[in-house]
């Protein structure tokens, strides 16, 4: 009865987060999509290729936005890997002992087109194979942050407009290890550590079946996913105009 009990809790959790996907306009990319699509991104984007053992995708959606002034189509993705080391220790008796230590991270994302900004990184938690010149912005709170590199500095100094370094104060303290990678083809990798951006709990399992229905007849709120693409909406906002 309990091994029951858990199926149909797993169905319910299953059945809501399906629904909470069609109420934010998200799809599910079908597993055979994955490989050309990540290969793409693990050569344009130096956060894919953190992990020095180990490296997959374990989720890819793909989405779509629509603002006051701009619309947008986007993936959101999860990423895992893996670094593999040697530690080295001595027991009581003074003998060296070495093992093999493998540490797992993960990492989640969204992938958006950005076309006003390209070479440009600002980071917080920084990755192998970022490349630039360093700028510094005019914000003390934003440079504690932040270390922004750029292809050229004069990109930097455009795209960071006082709103611009606001909004993404702002951004950092709700997501953990924030960085923004724009690349060469004009899109933004925008990375952070937070696993909960697509999580939405049901209040209730079938066993309430009048309670449960109306739960997914009211549209399921993503707040982490909405604040996220508000700020990108922004960005794009007030760089639109630098050319």
């Amino acid at each position: 009865a309990l091994y029951h009990l858990q199926q149909l809790k797993r169905f319910t959790e299953h059945l809501y987060w399906k629904n909470a996907l069609l109420d934010n306009n998200l799809t599910e990319l079908a597993k055979t999509d994955w490989p050309d699509i990540s290969r793409n991104w693990q050569q344009q984007f130096a956060e894919f290729r953190r992990g020095n053992h180990q490296r997959e995708f374990r989720q890819l959606i793909r989405g779509h936005f629509s603002g006051a002034e701009h619309q947008f189509s986007y993936h959101y993705w999860h990423f895992h890997y893996v670094n593999k080391r040697t530690q080295v220790t001595t027991n009581s008796k003074g003998q060296v002992q070495s093992r093999t230590v493998y540490d797992h991270f993960d990492r989640y994302g969204l992938i958006i087109p950005f076309a006003y900004c390209r070479d440009l990184f600002v980071t917080s938690f920084a990755a192998d194979g970022i490349t630039g010149e360093r700028y510094t912005s005019d914000s003390g709170r934003f440079n504690k942050i932040f270390q922004v590199r750029a292809a050229e500095p004069m990109q930097a100094a455009r795209f960071l407009k006082p709103a611009v370094i606001v909004a993404l104060e702002q951004q950092a303290r709700q997501l953990k290890q924030l960085n923004l990678a724009f690349n060469h083809d004009g899109q933004l990798c925008i990375s952070f550590a937070d696993n909960d951006m697509l999580q939405s709990k049901a209040p209730c399992g079938l066993d309430q079946l009048t309670q449960f229905r109306q739960s997914i007849e009211q549209p399921t709120a993503l707040p982490k996913l909405s604040q996220l693409l508000a700020t990108v909406h922004q960005l794009l906002r007030h760089s639109d105009s630098n050319f």
